[in-house]
């Protein structure tokens, strides 16, 4: 009766009837006076119930928004779509993404973990607050660990620390931030590049011999042709390939780098029957001619360098690759063809060709020159020949340089001290195989080391006859441990090429 209006509990009280008498009488008082009636509450009065009631209900609707967000992810079908979401960088630098894909992700943490991750162009994966507040993840800072707030389990591997502790900005009124801005055009992302828009008059020219070759489809399990669909996707979004109708087709393959599968045209039958082109390769040791006097050095790093040199139009149906969901065709030059290396090469001389003061290695490219002066026109080649840079992997203004692992500096071309630490600490080897990779990274060295073929002669004694990948035990002499290890010291004690 207590919950009852304060007016009907009053007449109650004075009726003398029966508990079900009493029990009947409030419906018929409401219905009798319902217009006349009217229960209210104070605005300010919350009971414990309520409260719960409403965030729980609020806790409701994020979860609700965030599984709508996933449905849509989901229904993407795990394939790449261009985001309308403008992300940046904190020096301004735009951040390309390509909208999103549900992962799984495994975190030994007891469960699993899926989330619609956005799908950007950044060297480092990264998990947000909102990926952290939706399991109930905690970052124990103190103790580098990931914590399960909803199972109370630790990640048992420590958190790796990043090296990069600290925001690295750069003076607005550097000469080289006036540089980069003025030749923005070859500093942008990869866009699209239709063929109208290229700079330059480089063709790549496939001449064959003999009818046209073609293969089958490979079959491709599910975690590889989703890989594969993406990649391809993503190519024909850009422009350099599109669906094919060709009487060619070389079958696709997919490597495994860096935890995710990449595609990989196999033109080894088409390649068989081109004709090659005899276009010179630079020899890396020719570099030292070219440094005599240098004391500013930059390197450069081009944009899919190969992807900016256009298929000549009747050769684009020989690069057709079959893949179980379709033929496609390259409109610009893919990896792997035969002299795929002497176009780029001579693409590349024509840029530089006459100026002493670069180097070009395939799709590697260091600057040398004298002053600063000196080194500030040189992006001008570029623009005319409408290259594009990766600026986050591009070096400029250094005093020493890592180019083609030497360390390049005024004082002249020597191995990277973390290549000589490697062989120095290297264990005497056990088996032939292993004894002969010792060797190679030691030989990669070999113009700096002083009487390499008498120091190593002993070594070398053991490879005769050997396989590849001989896993037979060497029987170590004490002329040979010691030649070993005068090995070693011979790499530590180098002779600097100037």
């Amino acid at each position: 009766m207590q919950r009852l209006p304060i007016q009907i509990q009053q007449i109650l009280s004075v009726s003398g009837d029966n508990l079900q008498a009493l029990s009947k009488m409030p419906d018929s008082i409401f219905e009798i006076s319902k217009d006349d009636l009217v229960a209210s509450v104070s605005d300010n009065f919350h009971s414990p119930d309520v409260n719960k009631f409403e965030n729980r209900l609020a806790a409701i609707e994020n979860r609700l928004s965030r599984l709508e967000f996933r449905c849509r992810s989901l229904s993407l079908g795990n394939t790449e779509v261009r985001s309308s979401n403008k992300r940046k960088y904190a020096n301004g630098t735009k951040i390309n993404t390509f909208g999103t894909k549900l992962i799984t992700l495994n975190l030994e943490l007891k469960r699993k973990f899926q989330w619609p991750f956005i799908l950007a162009s950044v060297s480092k994966l990264i998990l947000g607050a909102d990926f952290l507040e939706d399991y109930s993840l905690l970052v124990d800072i103190k103790r580098k660990k990931l914590l399960d707030g909803a199972s109370a389990v630790g990640l048992e591997k420590p958190i790796s620390a990043n090296e990069c502790m600290y925001v690295a900005t750069v003076q607005g009124d550097s000469p080289y931030v006036k540089l980069l801005l003025k030749f923005s055009d070859i500093t942008k992302p990869s866009q699209p590049k239709p063929a109208f828009h290229v700079k330059h008059n480089i063709e790549h020219h496939i001449e064959t011999r003999g009818p046209p070759v073609f293969s089958k489809a490979r079959r491709l399990d599910p975690e590889k042709l989703q890989a594969a669909k993406r990649e391809f996707q993503y190519m024909v979004s850009q422009g350099w390939c599109r669906p094919s109708k060709s009487a060619w087709a070389s079958p696709l393959h997919m490597v495994l780098k860096k935890d995710d599968w990449k595609s990989c045209e196999d033109y080894r039958r088409l390649n068989n029957q081109t004709i090659p082109d005899r276009f010179p390769i630079p020899h890396v040791h020719d570099l030292a001619h070219n440094l005599f006097n240098k004391k500013i050095f930059s390197t450069i790093d081009l944009v899919r360098a190969y992807h900016q040199i256009p298929v000549a139009a009747a050769d684009v149906p020989k690069t057709a690759v079959i893949t179980p969901f379709g033929l496609f065709e390259f409109l610009f030059m893919p990896f792997g063809l035969c002299n795929a290396v002497q176009t780029f090469q001579r693409f590349m001389y024509e840029i530089v060709g006459d100026l002493d003061y670069w180097f070009v290695y395939l799709d590697d490219v260091l600057i040398a020159s004298t002053d600063e002066s000196e080194h500030l026109k040189h992006l001008d080649r570029f623009q005319k020949y409408g290259l594009e840079v990766h600026t986050e992997k591009c070096v400029f203004r250094q005093l020493s340089v890592k180019f083609l692992c030497y360390l390049i500096s005024e004082k002249g071309i020597e191995p990277l001290p973390d290549r000589v630490k490697a062989i120095n600490e290297f264990q005497q080897p056990k088996f032939i195989k292993d004894l002969r990779l010792f060797l190679a990274l030691l030989n990669f060295y070999r113009r700096f080391l002083k009487n390499a073929a008498h120091e190593q002669s002993l070594l070398s004694d053991y490879l005769k006859g050997a396989k590849k990948n001989d896993t037979r035990l060497i029987n170590w002499t004490e002329e040979a441990k010691l030649a070993f290890e005068s090995c070693k010291n011979s790499l530590a004690m180098y002779t600097l090429l100037v």
